[in-house]
Order: structure tokens, then sequence, then C-alpha cells
């Protein structure tokens, strides 16, 4: 027989325990906080569907996460988790062992190791009546019960069928047969698998977009993770068509459409929790390409300490939630991480009984506590629009997702005098260019003086494993940047570890600068000259001081420094 030996494996149970339920499942998910808000209905409507338990119903439909529906099924039948990586060889040459594969993937079960004697088996069900008894007959053998998550099982059975010929021959047939497939709702389609494979895998590795992109000779799969592009797939050019009418099918777009953008959005289930995808479809030379920006709400703590924000910067955000109006800036470029740290004001505020409006491009987290509005040019729907209208509906605070013209600008600096908070963010490349920025745009300097506030600027580094991180001494020249001697240690990447998928680094921080308005600002600001030089006098310290004091801590490196700054 193949397979690991399981002898070494300790103690495990071979079925539940007497008297656990589906019933007392859900109940201990209840008691210890475990279910997210959902439909009854929906959720009945989909176990009835399905033929599952209301568990498994509100797993599949992101109410219960993975982990939470382990932990329930080891709590209530006392078998243990699955502490075993799978085996692809085993799992593949399941047939061989007696054992149908369409029996497993239909009970949701893996085979982890088999003997002579026993065989060991992952189930997302232990307590399914059929697993036991029907793999006693099979294989002839004792079973021995753990319980894995929905998504190993379901990545152990993409990973099987990746390897099979059904996607190879899928994408080898006539164009209108592949797009039949691709648009087939049925998840076990070839085309529908493996778009769902990408995203599931990208999810899981905290990517924050997943490029679709064609090329002369093949299509071409990048994740970006921590702000950085990997390559993790190439398939045949001729599955590009297939490939992109799935995805467009997912997103609820034109699908006779290819000569022009298209934008939409979608979401998916991955881990037991639900994931917003955004989507991005714009012709190339070699067909359509596409983006999916994933929003995954449980991937990001809206906290600022969490984001990496020193003290300074801290404090200054925490007194800018609780101005009564005013106008306070966020800048940096593109994904510097201004929208999620304005969201994490906008967190900031909850309970605090304020009336909080917004008007984003696009509408990124959902907020319960906030009324947002997603700009739409065709139906006339625009910043500016939206700022004057917002001003009819009393509010407290004001969020302008991007200042980008000088419409938006001075309806922004109006609704600020008028009595309103108003959070906005503006592309410059550090604080002090925000107030230039502004005026540029047309604002008058008198209206501006009065109304602003303060501003923080902000890039995005990469952030240490602090599993695997390591140190050698600093050189002559990285001493003197950090401000230490040479030969001193300083903290690199390291080889890479389970914790950070083998890249050294797991999440990113910002590093930032900031200043608040005082009285001999606003007045430079009215008198039009020196205060730029102001400014930089009030920020303390700046973008590099900031990084240069986190690489000190060991939070994140030079090179990483360097690379942010050059941005």
């Amino acid at each position: 027989m193949s397979g690991p030996d399981i002898a070494h494996l300790g103690h495990v149970d071979v079925e539940p325990v007497a008297g656990a339920d589906y019933g007392s499942v859900l109940a201990w998910l209840e008691r210890h906080g475990r279910v997210r808000e959902h439909s009854a209905e929906a959720a009945s409507r989909t176990a009835q569907q399905k033929r599952e338990p209301l568990v498994l119903a509100l797993n599949r439909l992101g109410a219960i996460d993975d982990d939470d529906l382990r932990d329930a099924f080891c709590a209530i039948t006392g078998l243990h988790p699955s502490r075993l990586v799978i085996d692809p060889e085993l799992l593949a040459n399941a047939d061989a062992q007696s054992v149908s594969l369409k029996f497993l993937e239909a009970n949701r079960a893996v085979l982890l190791a088999v003997s002579d004697a026993c065989v060991e088996v992952g189930a997302v069900d232990p307590l399914n009546p059929r697993l036991v008894p029907g793999l006693r007959f099979a294989l002839q053998r004792d079973v021995k019960l753990c319980v894995i998550r929905a998504r190993d099982e379901r990545r152990a059975r993409s990973d099987r069928l990746a390897e099979s010929e059904e996607w190879g021959s899928a994408v080898d047939e006539e164009d209108s047969t592949s797009m039949r497939q691709a648009l087939e709702f049925d998840r076990d389609a070839p085309v529908a698998r493996r778009v769902s494979k990408w995203l599931g895998e990208a999810v899981e590795m905290r990517a924050s977009d997943v490029h679709i992109e064609p090329r002369s000779n093949q299509l071409e799969v990048r994740y970006r993770v921590d702000g950085v592009l990997n390559t993790m797939a190439r398939e045949p050019i001729e599955s590009a068509t297939a490939v992109i009418a799935r995805i467009k099918v997912l997103a609820d777009l034109d699908l006779g459409e290819r000569r022009v953008d298209q934008d939409g959005r979608a979401t998916i289930v991955v881990g037991g929790r639900k994931v917003d995808i955004r989507v991005s479809v714009v012709p190339s030379v070699h067909g359509e390409a596409a983006v999916l920006r994933i929003l995954d709400r449980g991937e990001v703590r809206l906290d600022f300490e969490a984001l990496g924000f020193s003290k300074p910067q801290r404090d200054l955000l925490d007194d800018a939630i609780n101005w009564p109006h005013g106008l306070f800036l966020v800048t940096g470029p593109t994904g510097s991480g201004k929208t999620t740290t304005l969201y994490a004001a906008l967190e900031r505020m909850r309970g605090q009984g304020k009336k909080i409006l917004t008007v984003e491009d696009p509408v990124e987290f959902h907020f319960d506590h906030v009324t947002q509005v997603q700009v739409a040019a065709k139906a006339g729907v625009g910043f500016a629009s939206s700022i004057r209208s917002f001003l009819r509906q009393d509010p407290d605070v004001i969020f302008v997702g991007e200042i980008r013209d000088a419409e938006t600008a001075k309806a922004a600096v109006q609704a600020a005098l008028t009595g309103h908070l108003v959070l906005a963010s503006v592309h410059t490349i550090d604080a002090t260019k925000a107030l230039p920025r502004l005026l540029d745009m047309g604002v008058e300097p008198f209206q501006l003086s009065a109304c602003f506030r303060g501003v923080l600027a902000q890039r995005l580094v990469r952030r240490l494993c602090p599993e695997c991180r390591a140190a050698r001494p600093a050189s002559a020249h990285e001493a003197q940047l950090t401000g230490g001697a040479a030969g001193e240690r300083i903290w690199i990447a390291g080889e890479g570890c389970p914790s950070c998928d083998a890249n050294g680094y797991r999440g990113r921080l910002t590093i930032a600068e900031s200043f608040r308005s005082d009285e001999r600002i606003a007045a430079a600001i009215r008198d039009g000259e020196g205060y730029e030089a102001l400014a930089r006098d009030a920020l303390g310290l700046n973008l590099v001081d900031d990084g240069l004091a986190k690489v000190r801590l060991g939070l994140t490196t030079l090179d990483e420094v360097e690379r942010a700054m050059s941005s």
C-alpha cells in the first residue's frame, strides 16, 4: 500500500462520540459568537438544494468560517483536527486503494494516510452517516477520522483535477464548446473550477489583486501579494476566451462586448467567509485582460495601530475624527493605503451617533453605520455633485474618496467651511505638497486657510515576517542611515517559512508624516507665501525618518523603505 505510515500519529479517534449531532455543532458556534449575520431563508433553501445540514449550508454561504466549523466539529465530536499535509500522490491514487474518488468528493473527505491495518481520513463533516461505513466496506480496514477545513478539501480536489486531462481537453475544443462550459453555473465545470481555484489561492495568500493577461502565446495569471506581482500560472492561450467569459459571468458583464472596457463586482465565498471582488476587463492586442481586486474585509484590521502608524500620527488621527468641522487630508501615490486609513477613521467613529456620508469610486468596504454613495458618471453622480447634495442631508462627517479636480476641491472646502468635518484623499508625493495641490486647483487661499486642519502622507512597506526574520551586521553605510554603529545588528528578510508563504515578508505597514495647521500656517496660506517651509518645520518625523525608525525596530528593511520612497 502507498502513502505514509500512520502509526506515529498518536491517538486518533475512530468515530465521533455518541450523541454528537448537527444541532449541537450549530449551538456551539452560536454560543461562541462564530455565526455571522445571514438570511435564514437563504440558508434553509441552500440546505435543501444541496441536501446537507444547515450548519454546512451556512459555511457554504459565508456565515461560518472554515476554521470555526472545524473547531465546532472537534469540540462536539471529540475528534482531532488534521495535522497532516495532504499527500497528492495518495489522493491521485485513491482509486487504486479500492475507494472511489467520486465517493470521497461526494462526502467531502480526503485520504490522508494508509497502512495495512487502517486508513486515516480527513472529513469536513465527520457526522456524515455514510462516510465511515462506505470506507470500511470499500477498504476492508479500520477507519480513523479527523476533521479538516472545507477549503483544504476543496484545494485537494482542485489540485487533483488541475493535473487531469479535463482542463486541457476543455481548452482544446472548439470555441463554442469551451464558451458553453465557461457559462455553466456548475462550479465543477473545468473553466469555472480553474477560475475558482485562482481566486481561492489568491485570497488565502492575502493577494490584493489577480491579473489575468493574454500574451502572444499563453495566458498569464499573476497575484499581487504585499504590493509585489508574482506569476502563479501560465495556461494555453486557447483558454483565454473561456476564462474571461467565466469572469464576466461572475461579475454580470456583457459577454458580447469585447471592444470596450467593462467594470463589475462579484461576491465569492472563500474559507467560509464572503469576499467581494471588483472586476475590470479591458481589450488588449492579444485579447481581453482582466484584473480582479480582492476586497477581503477579514484580512484588514481597520485600526490605526494595526496599520503601523507611529504615535504622532495615531494622535493626529485620533484628534481628527473628533474635530467638529474642518478639512483633513490623507495623501500619497496610488496604492499607498490612503483609503484604508480613512476607512479606519470611519470605523473608529462607530457608535458615536454621527451622521456619516461618503462618496467613493469605488466603494471598497461596506459599513453598516455609514451611508455610502458610489460614483456613477453615466448617471450624473460625481464627487462634487454628491458633496453638494450631502449638505442637504444634515451630515456630521463627509468622506470624499478622492479630490481629483477643481470642482470637487471647491465643493469639499465649502462643506468644511459650513460646519462639517470633511475627510478626503488627494494624490501628492508628501504632506507639504497637499496645500499647493488644492491651491493649484483653484481653491481660494482665504477659504483654505479657514478650514484646513491637518494632513497625513503615507507609503506602504512590506512587514518582515516575525517568525523567520534574520539579522546580520550593518555595513558602515547602513549604520549611518539607521543611526547605529557599523557592525551592529540590522534586520533583513529571512529565507521564508510557512507563516509567510516562504517569501520573508507577511503583510504591510505604513510609514507616514503629518502636520497640523496652526495660526502661522493659516496666515501663510492666506498670504500666499511661506506655508511649505512652515509645514516642513511642523512635520517632526518625515517619511524617511519614520521608515528608518521601523527598520531599527525590525519591522521592515532598508530596501523596503527605499523602494517605497522611489514610488
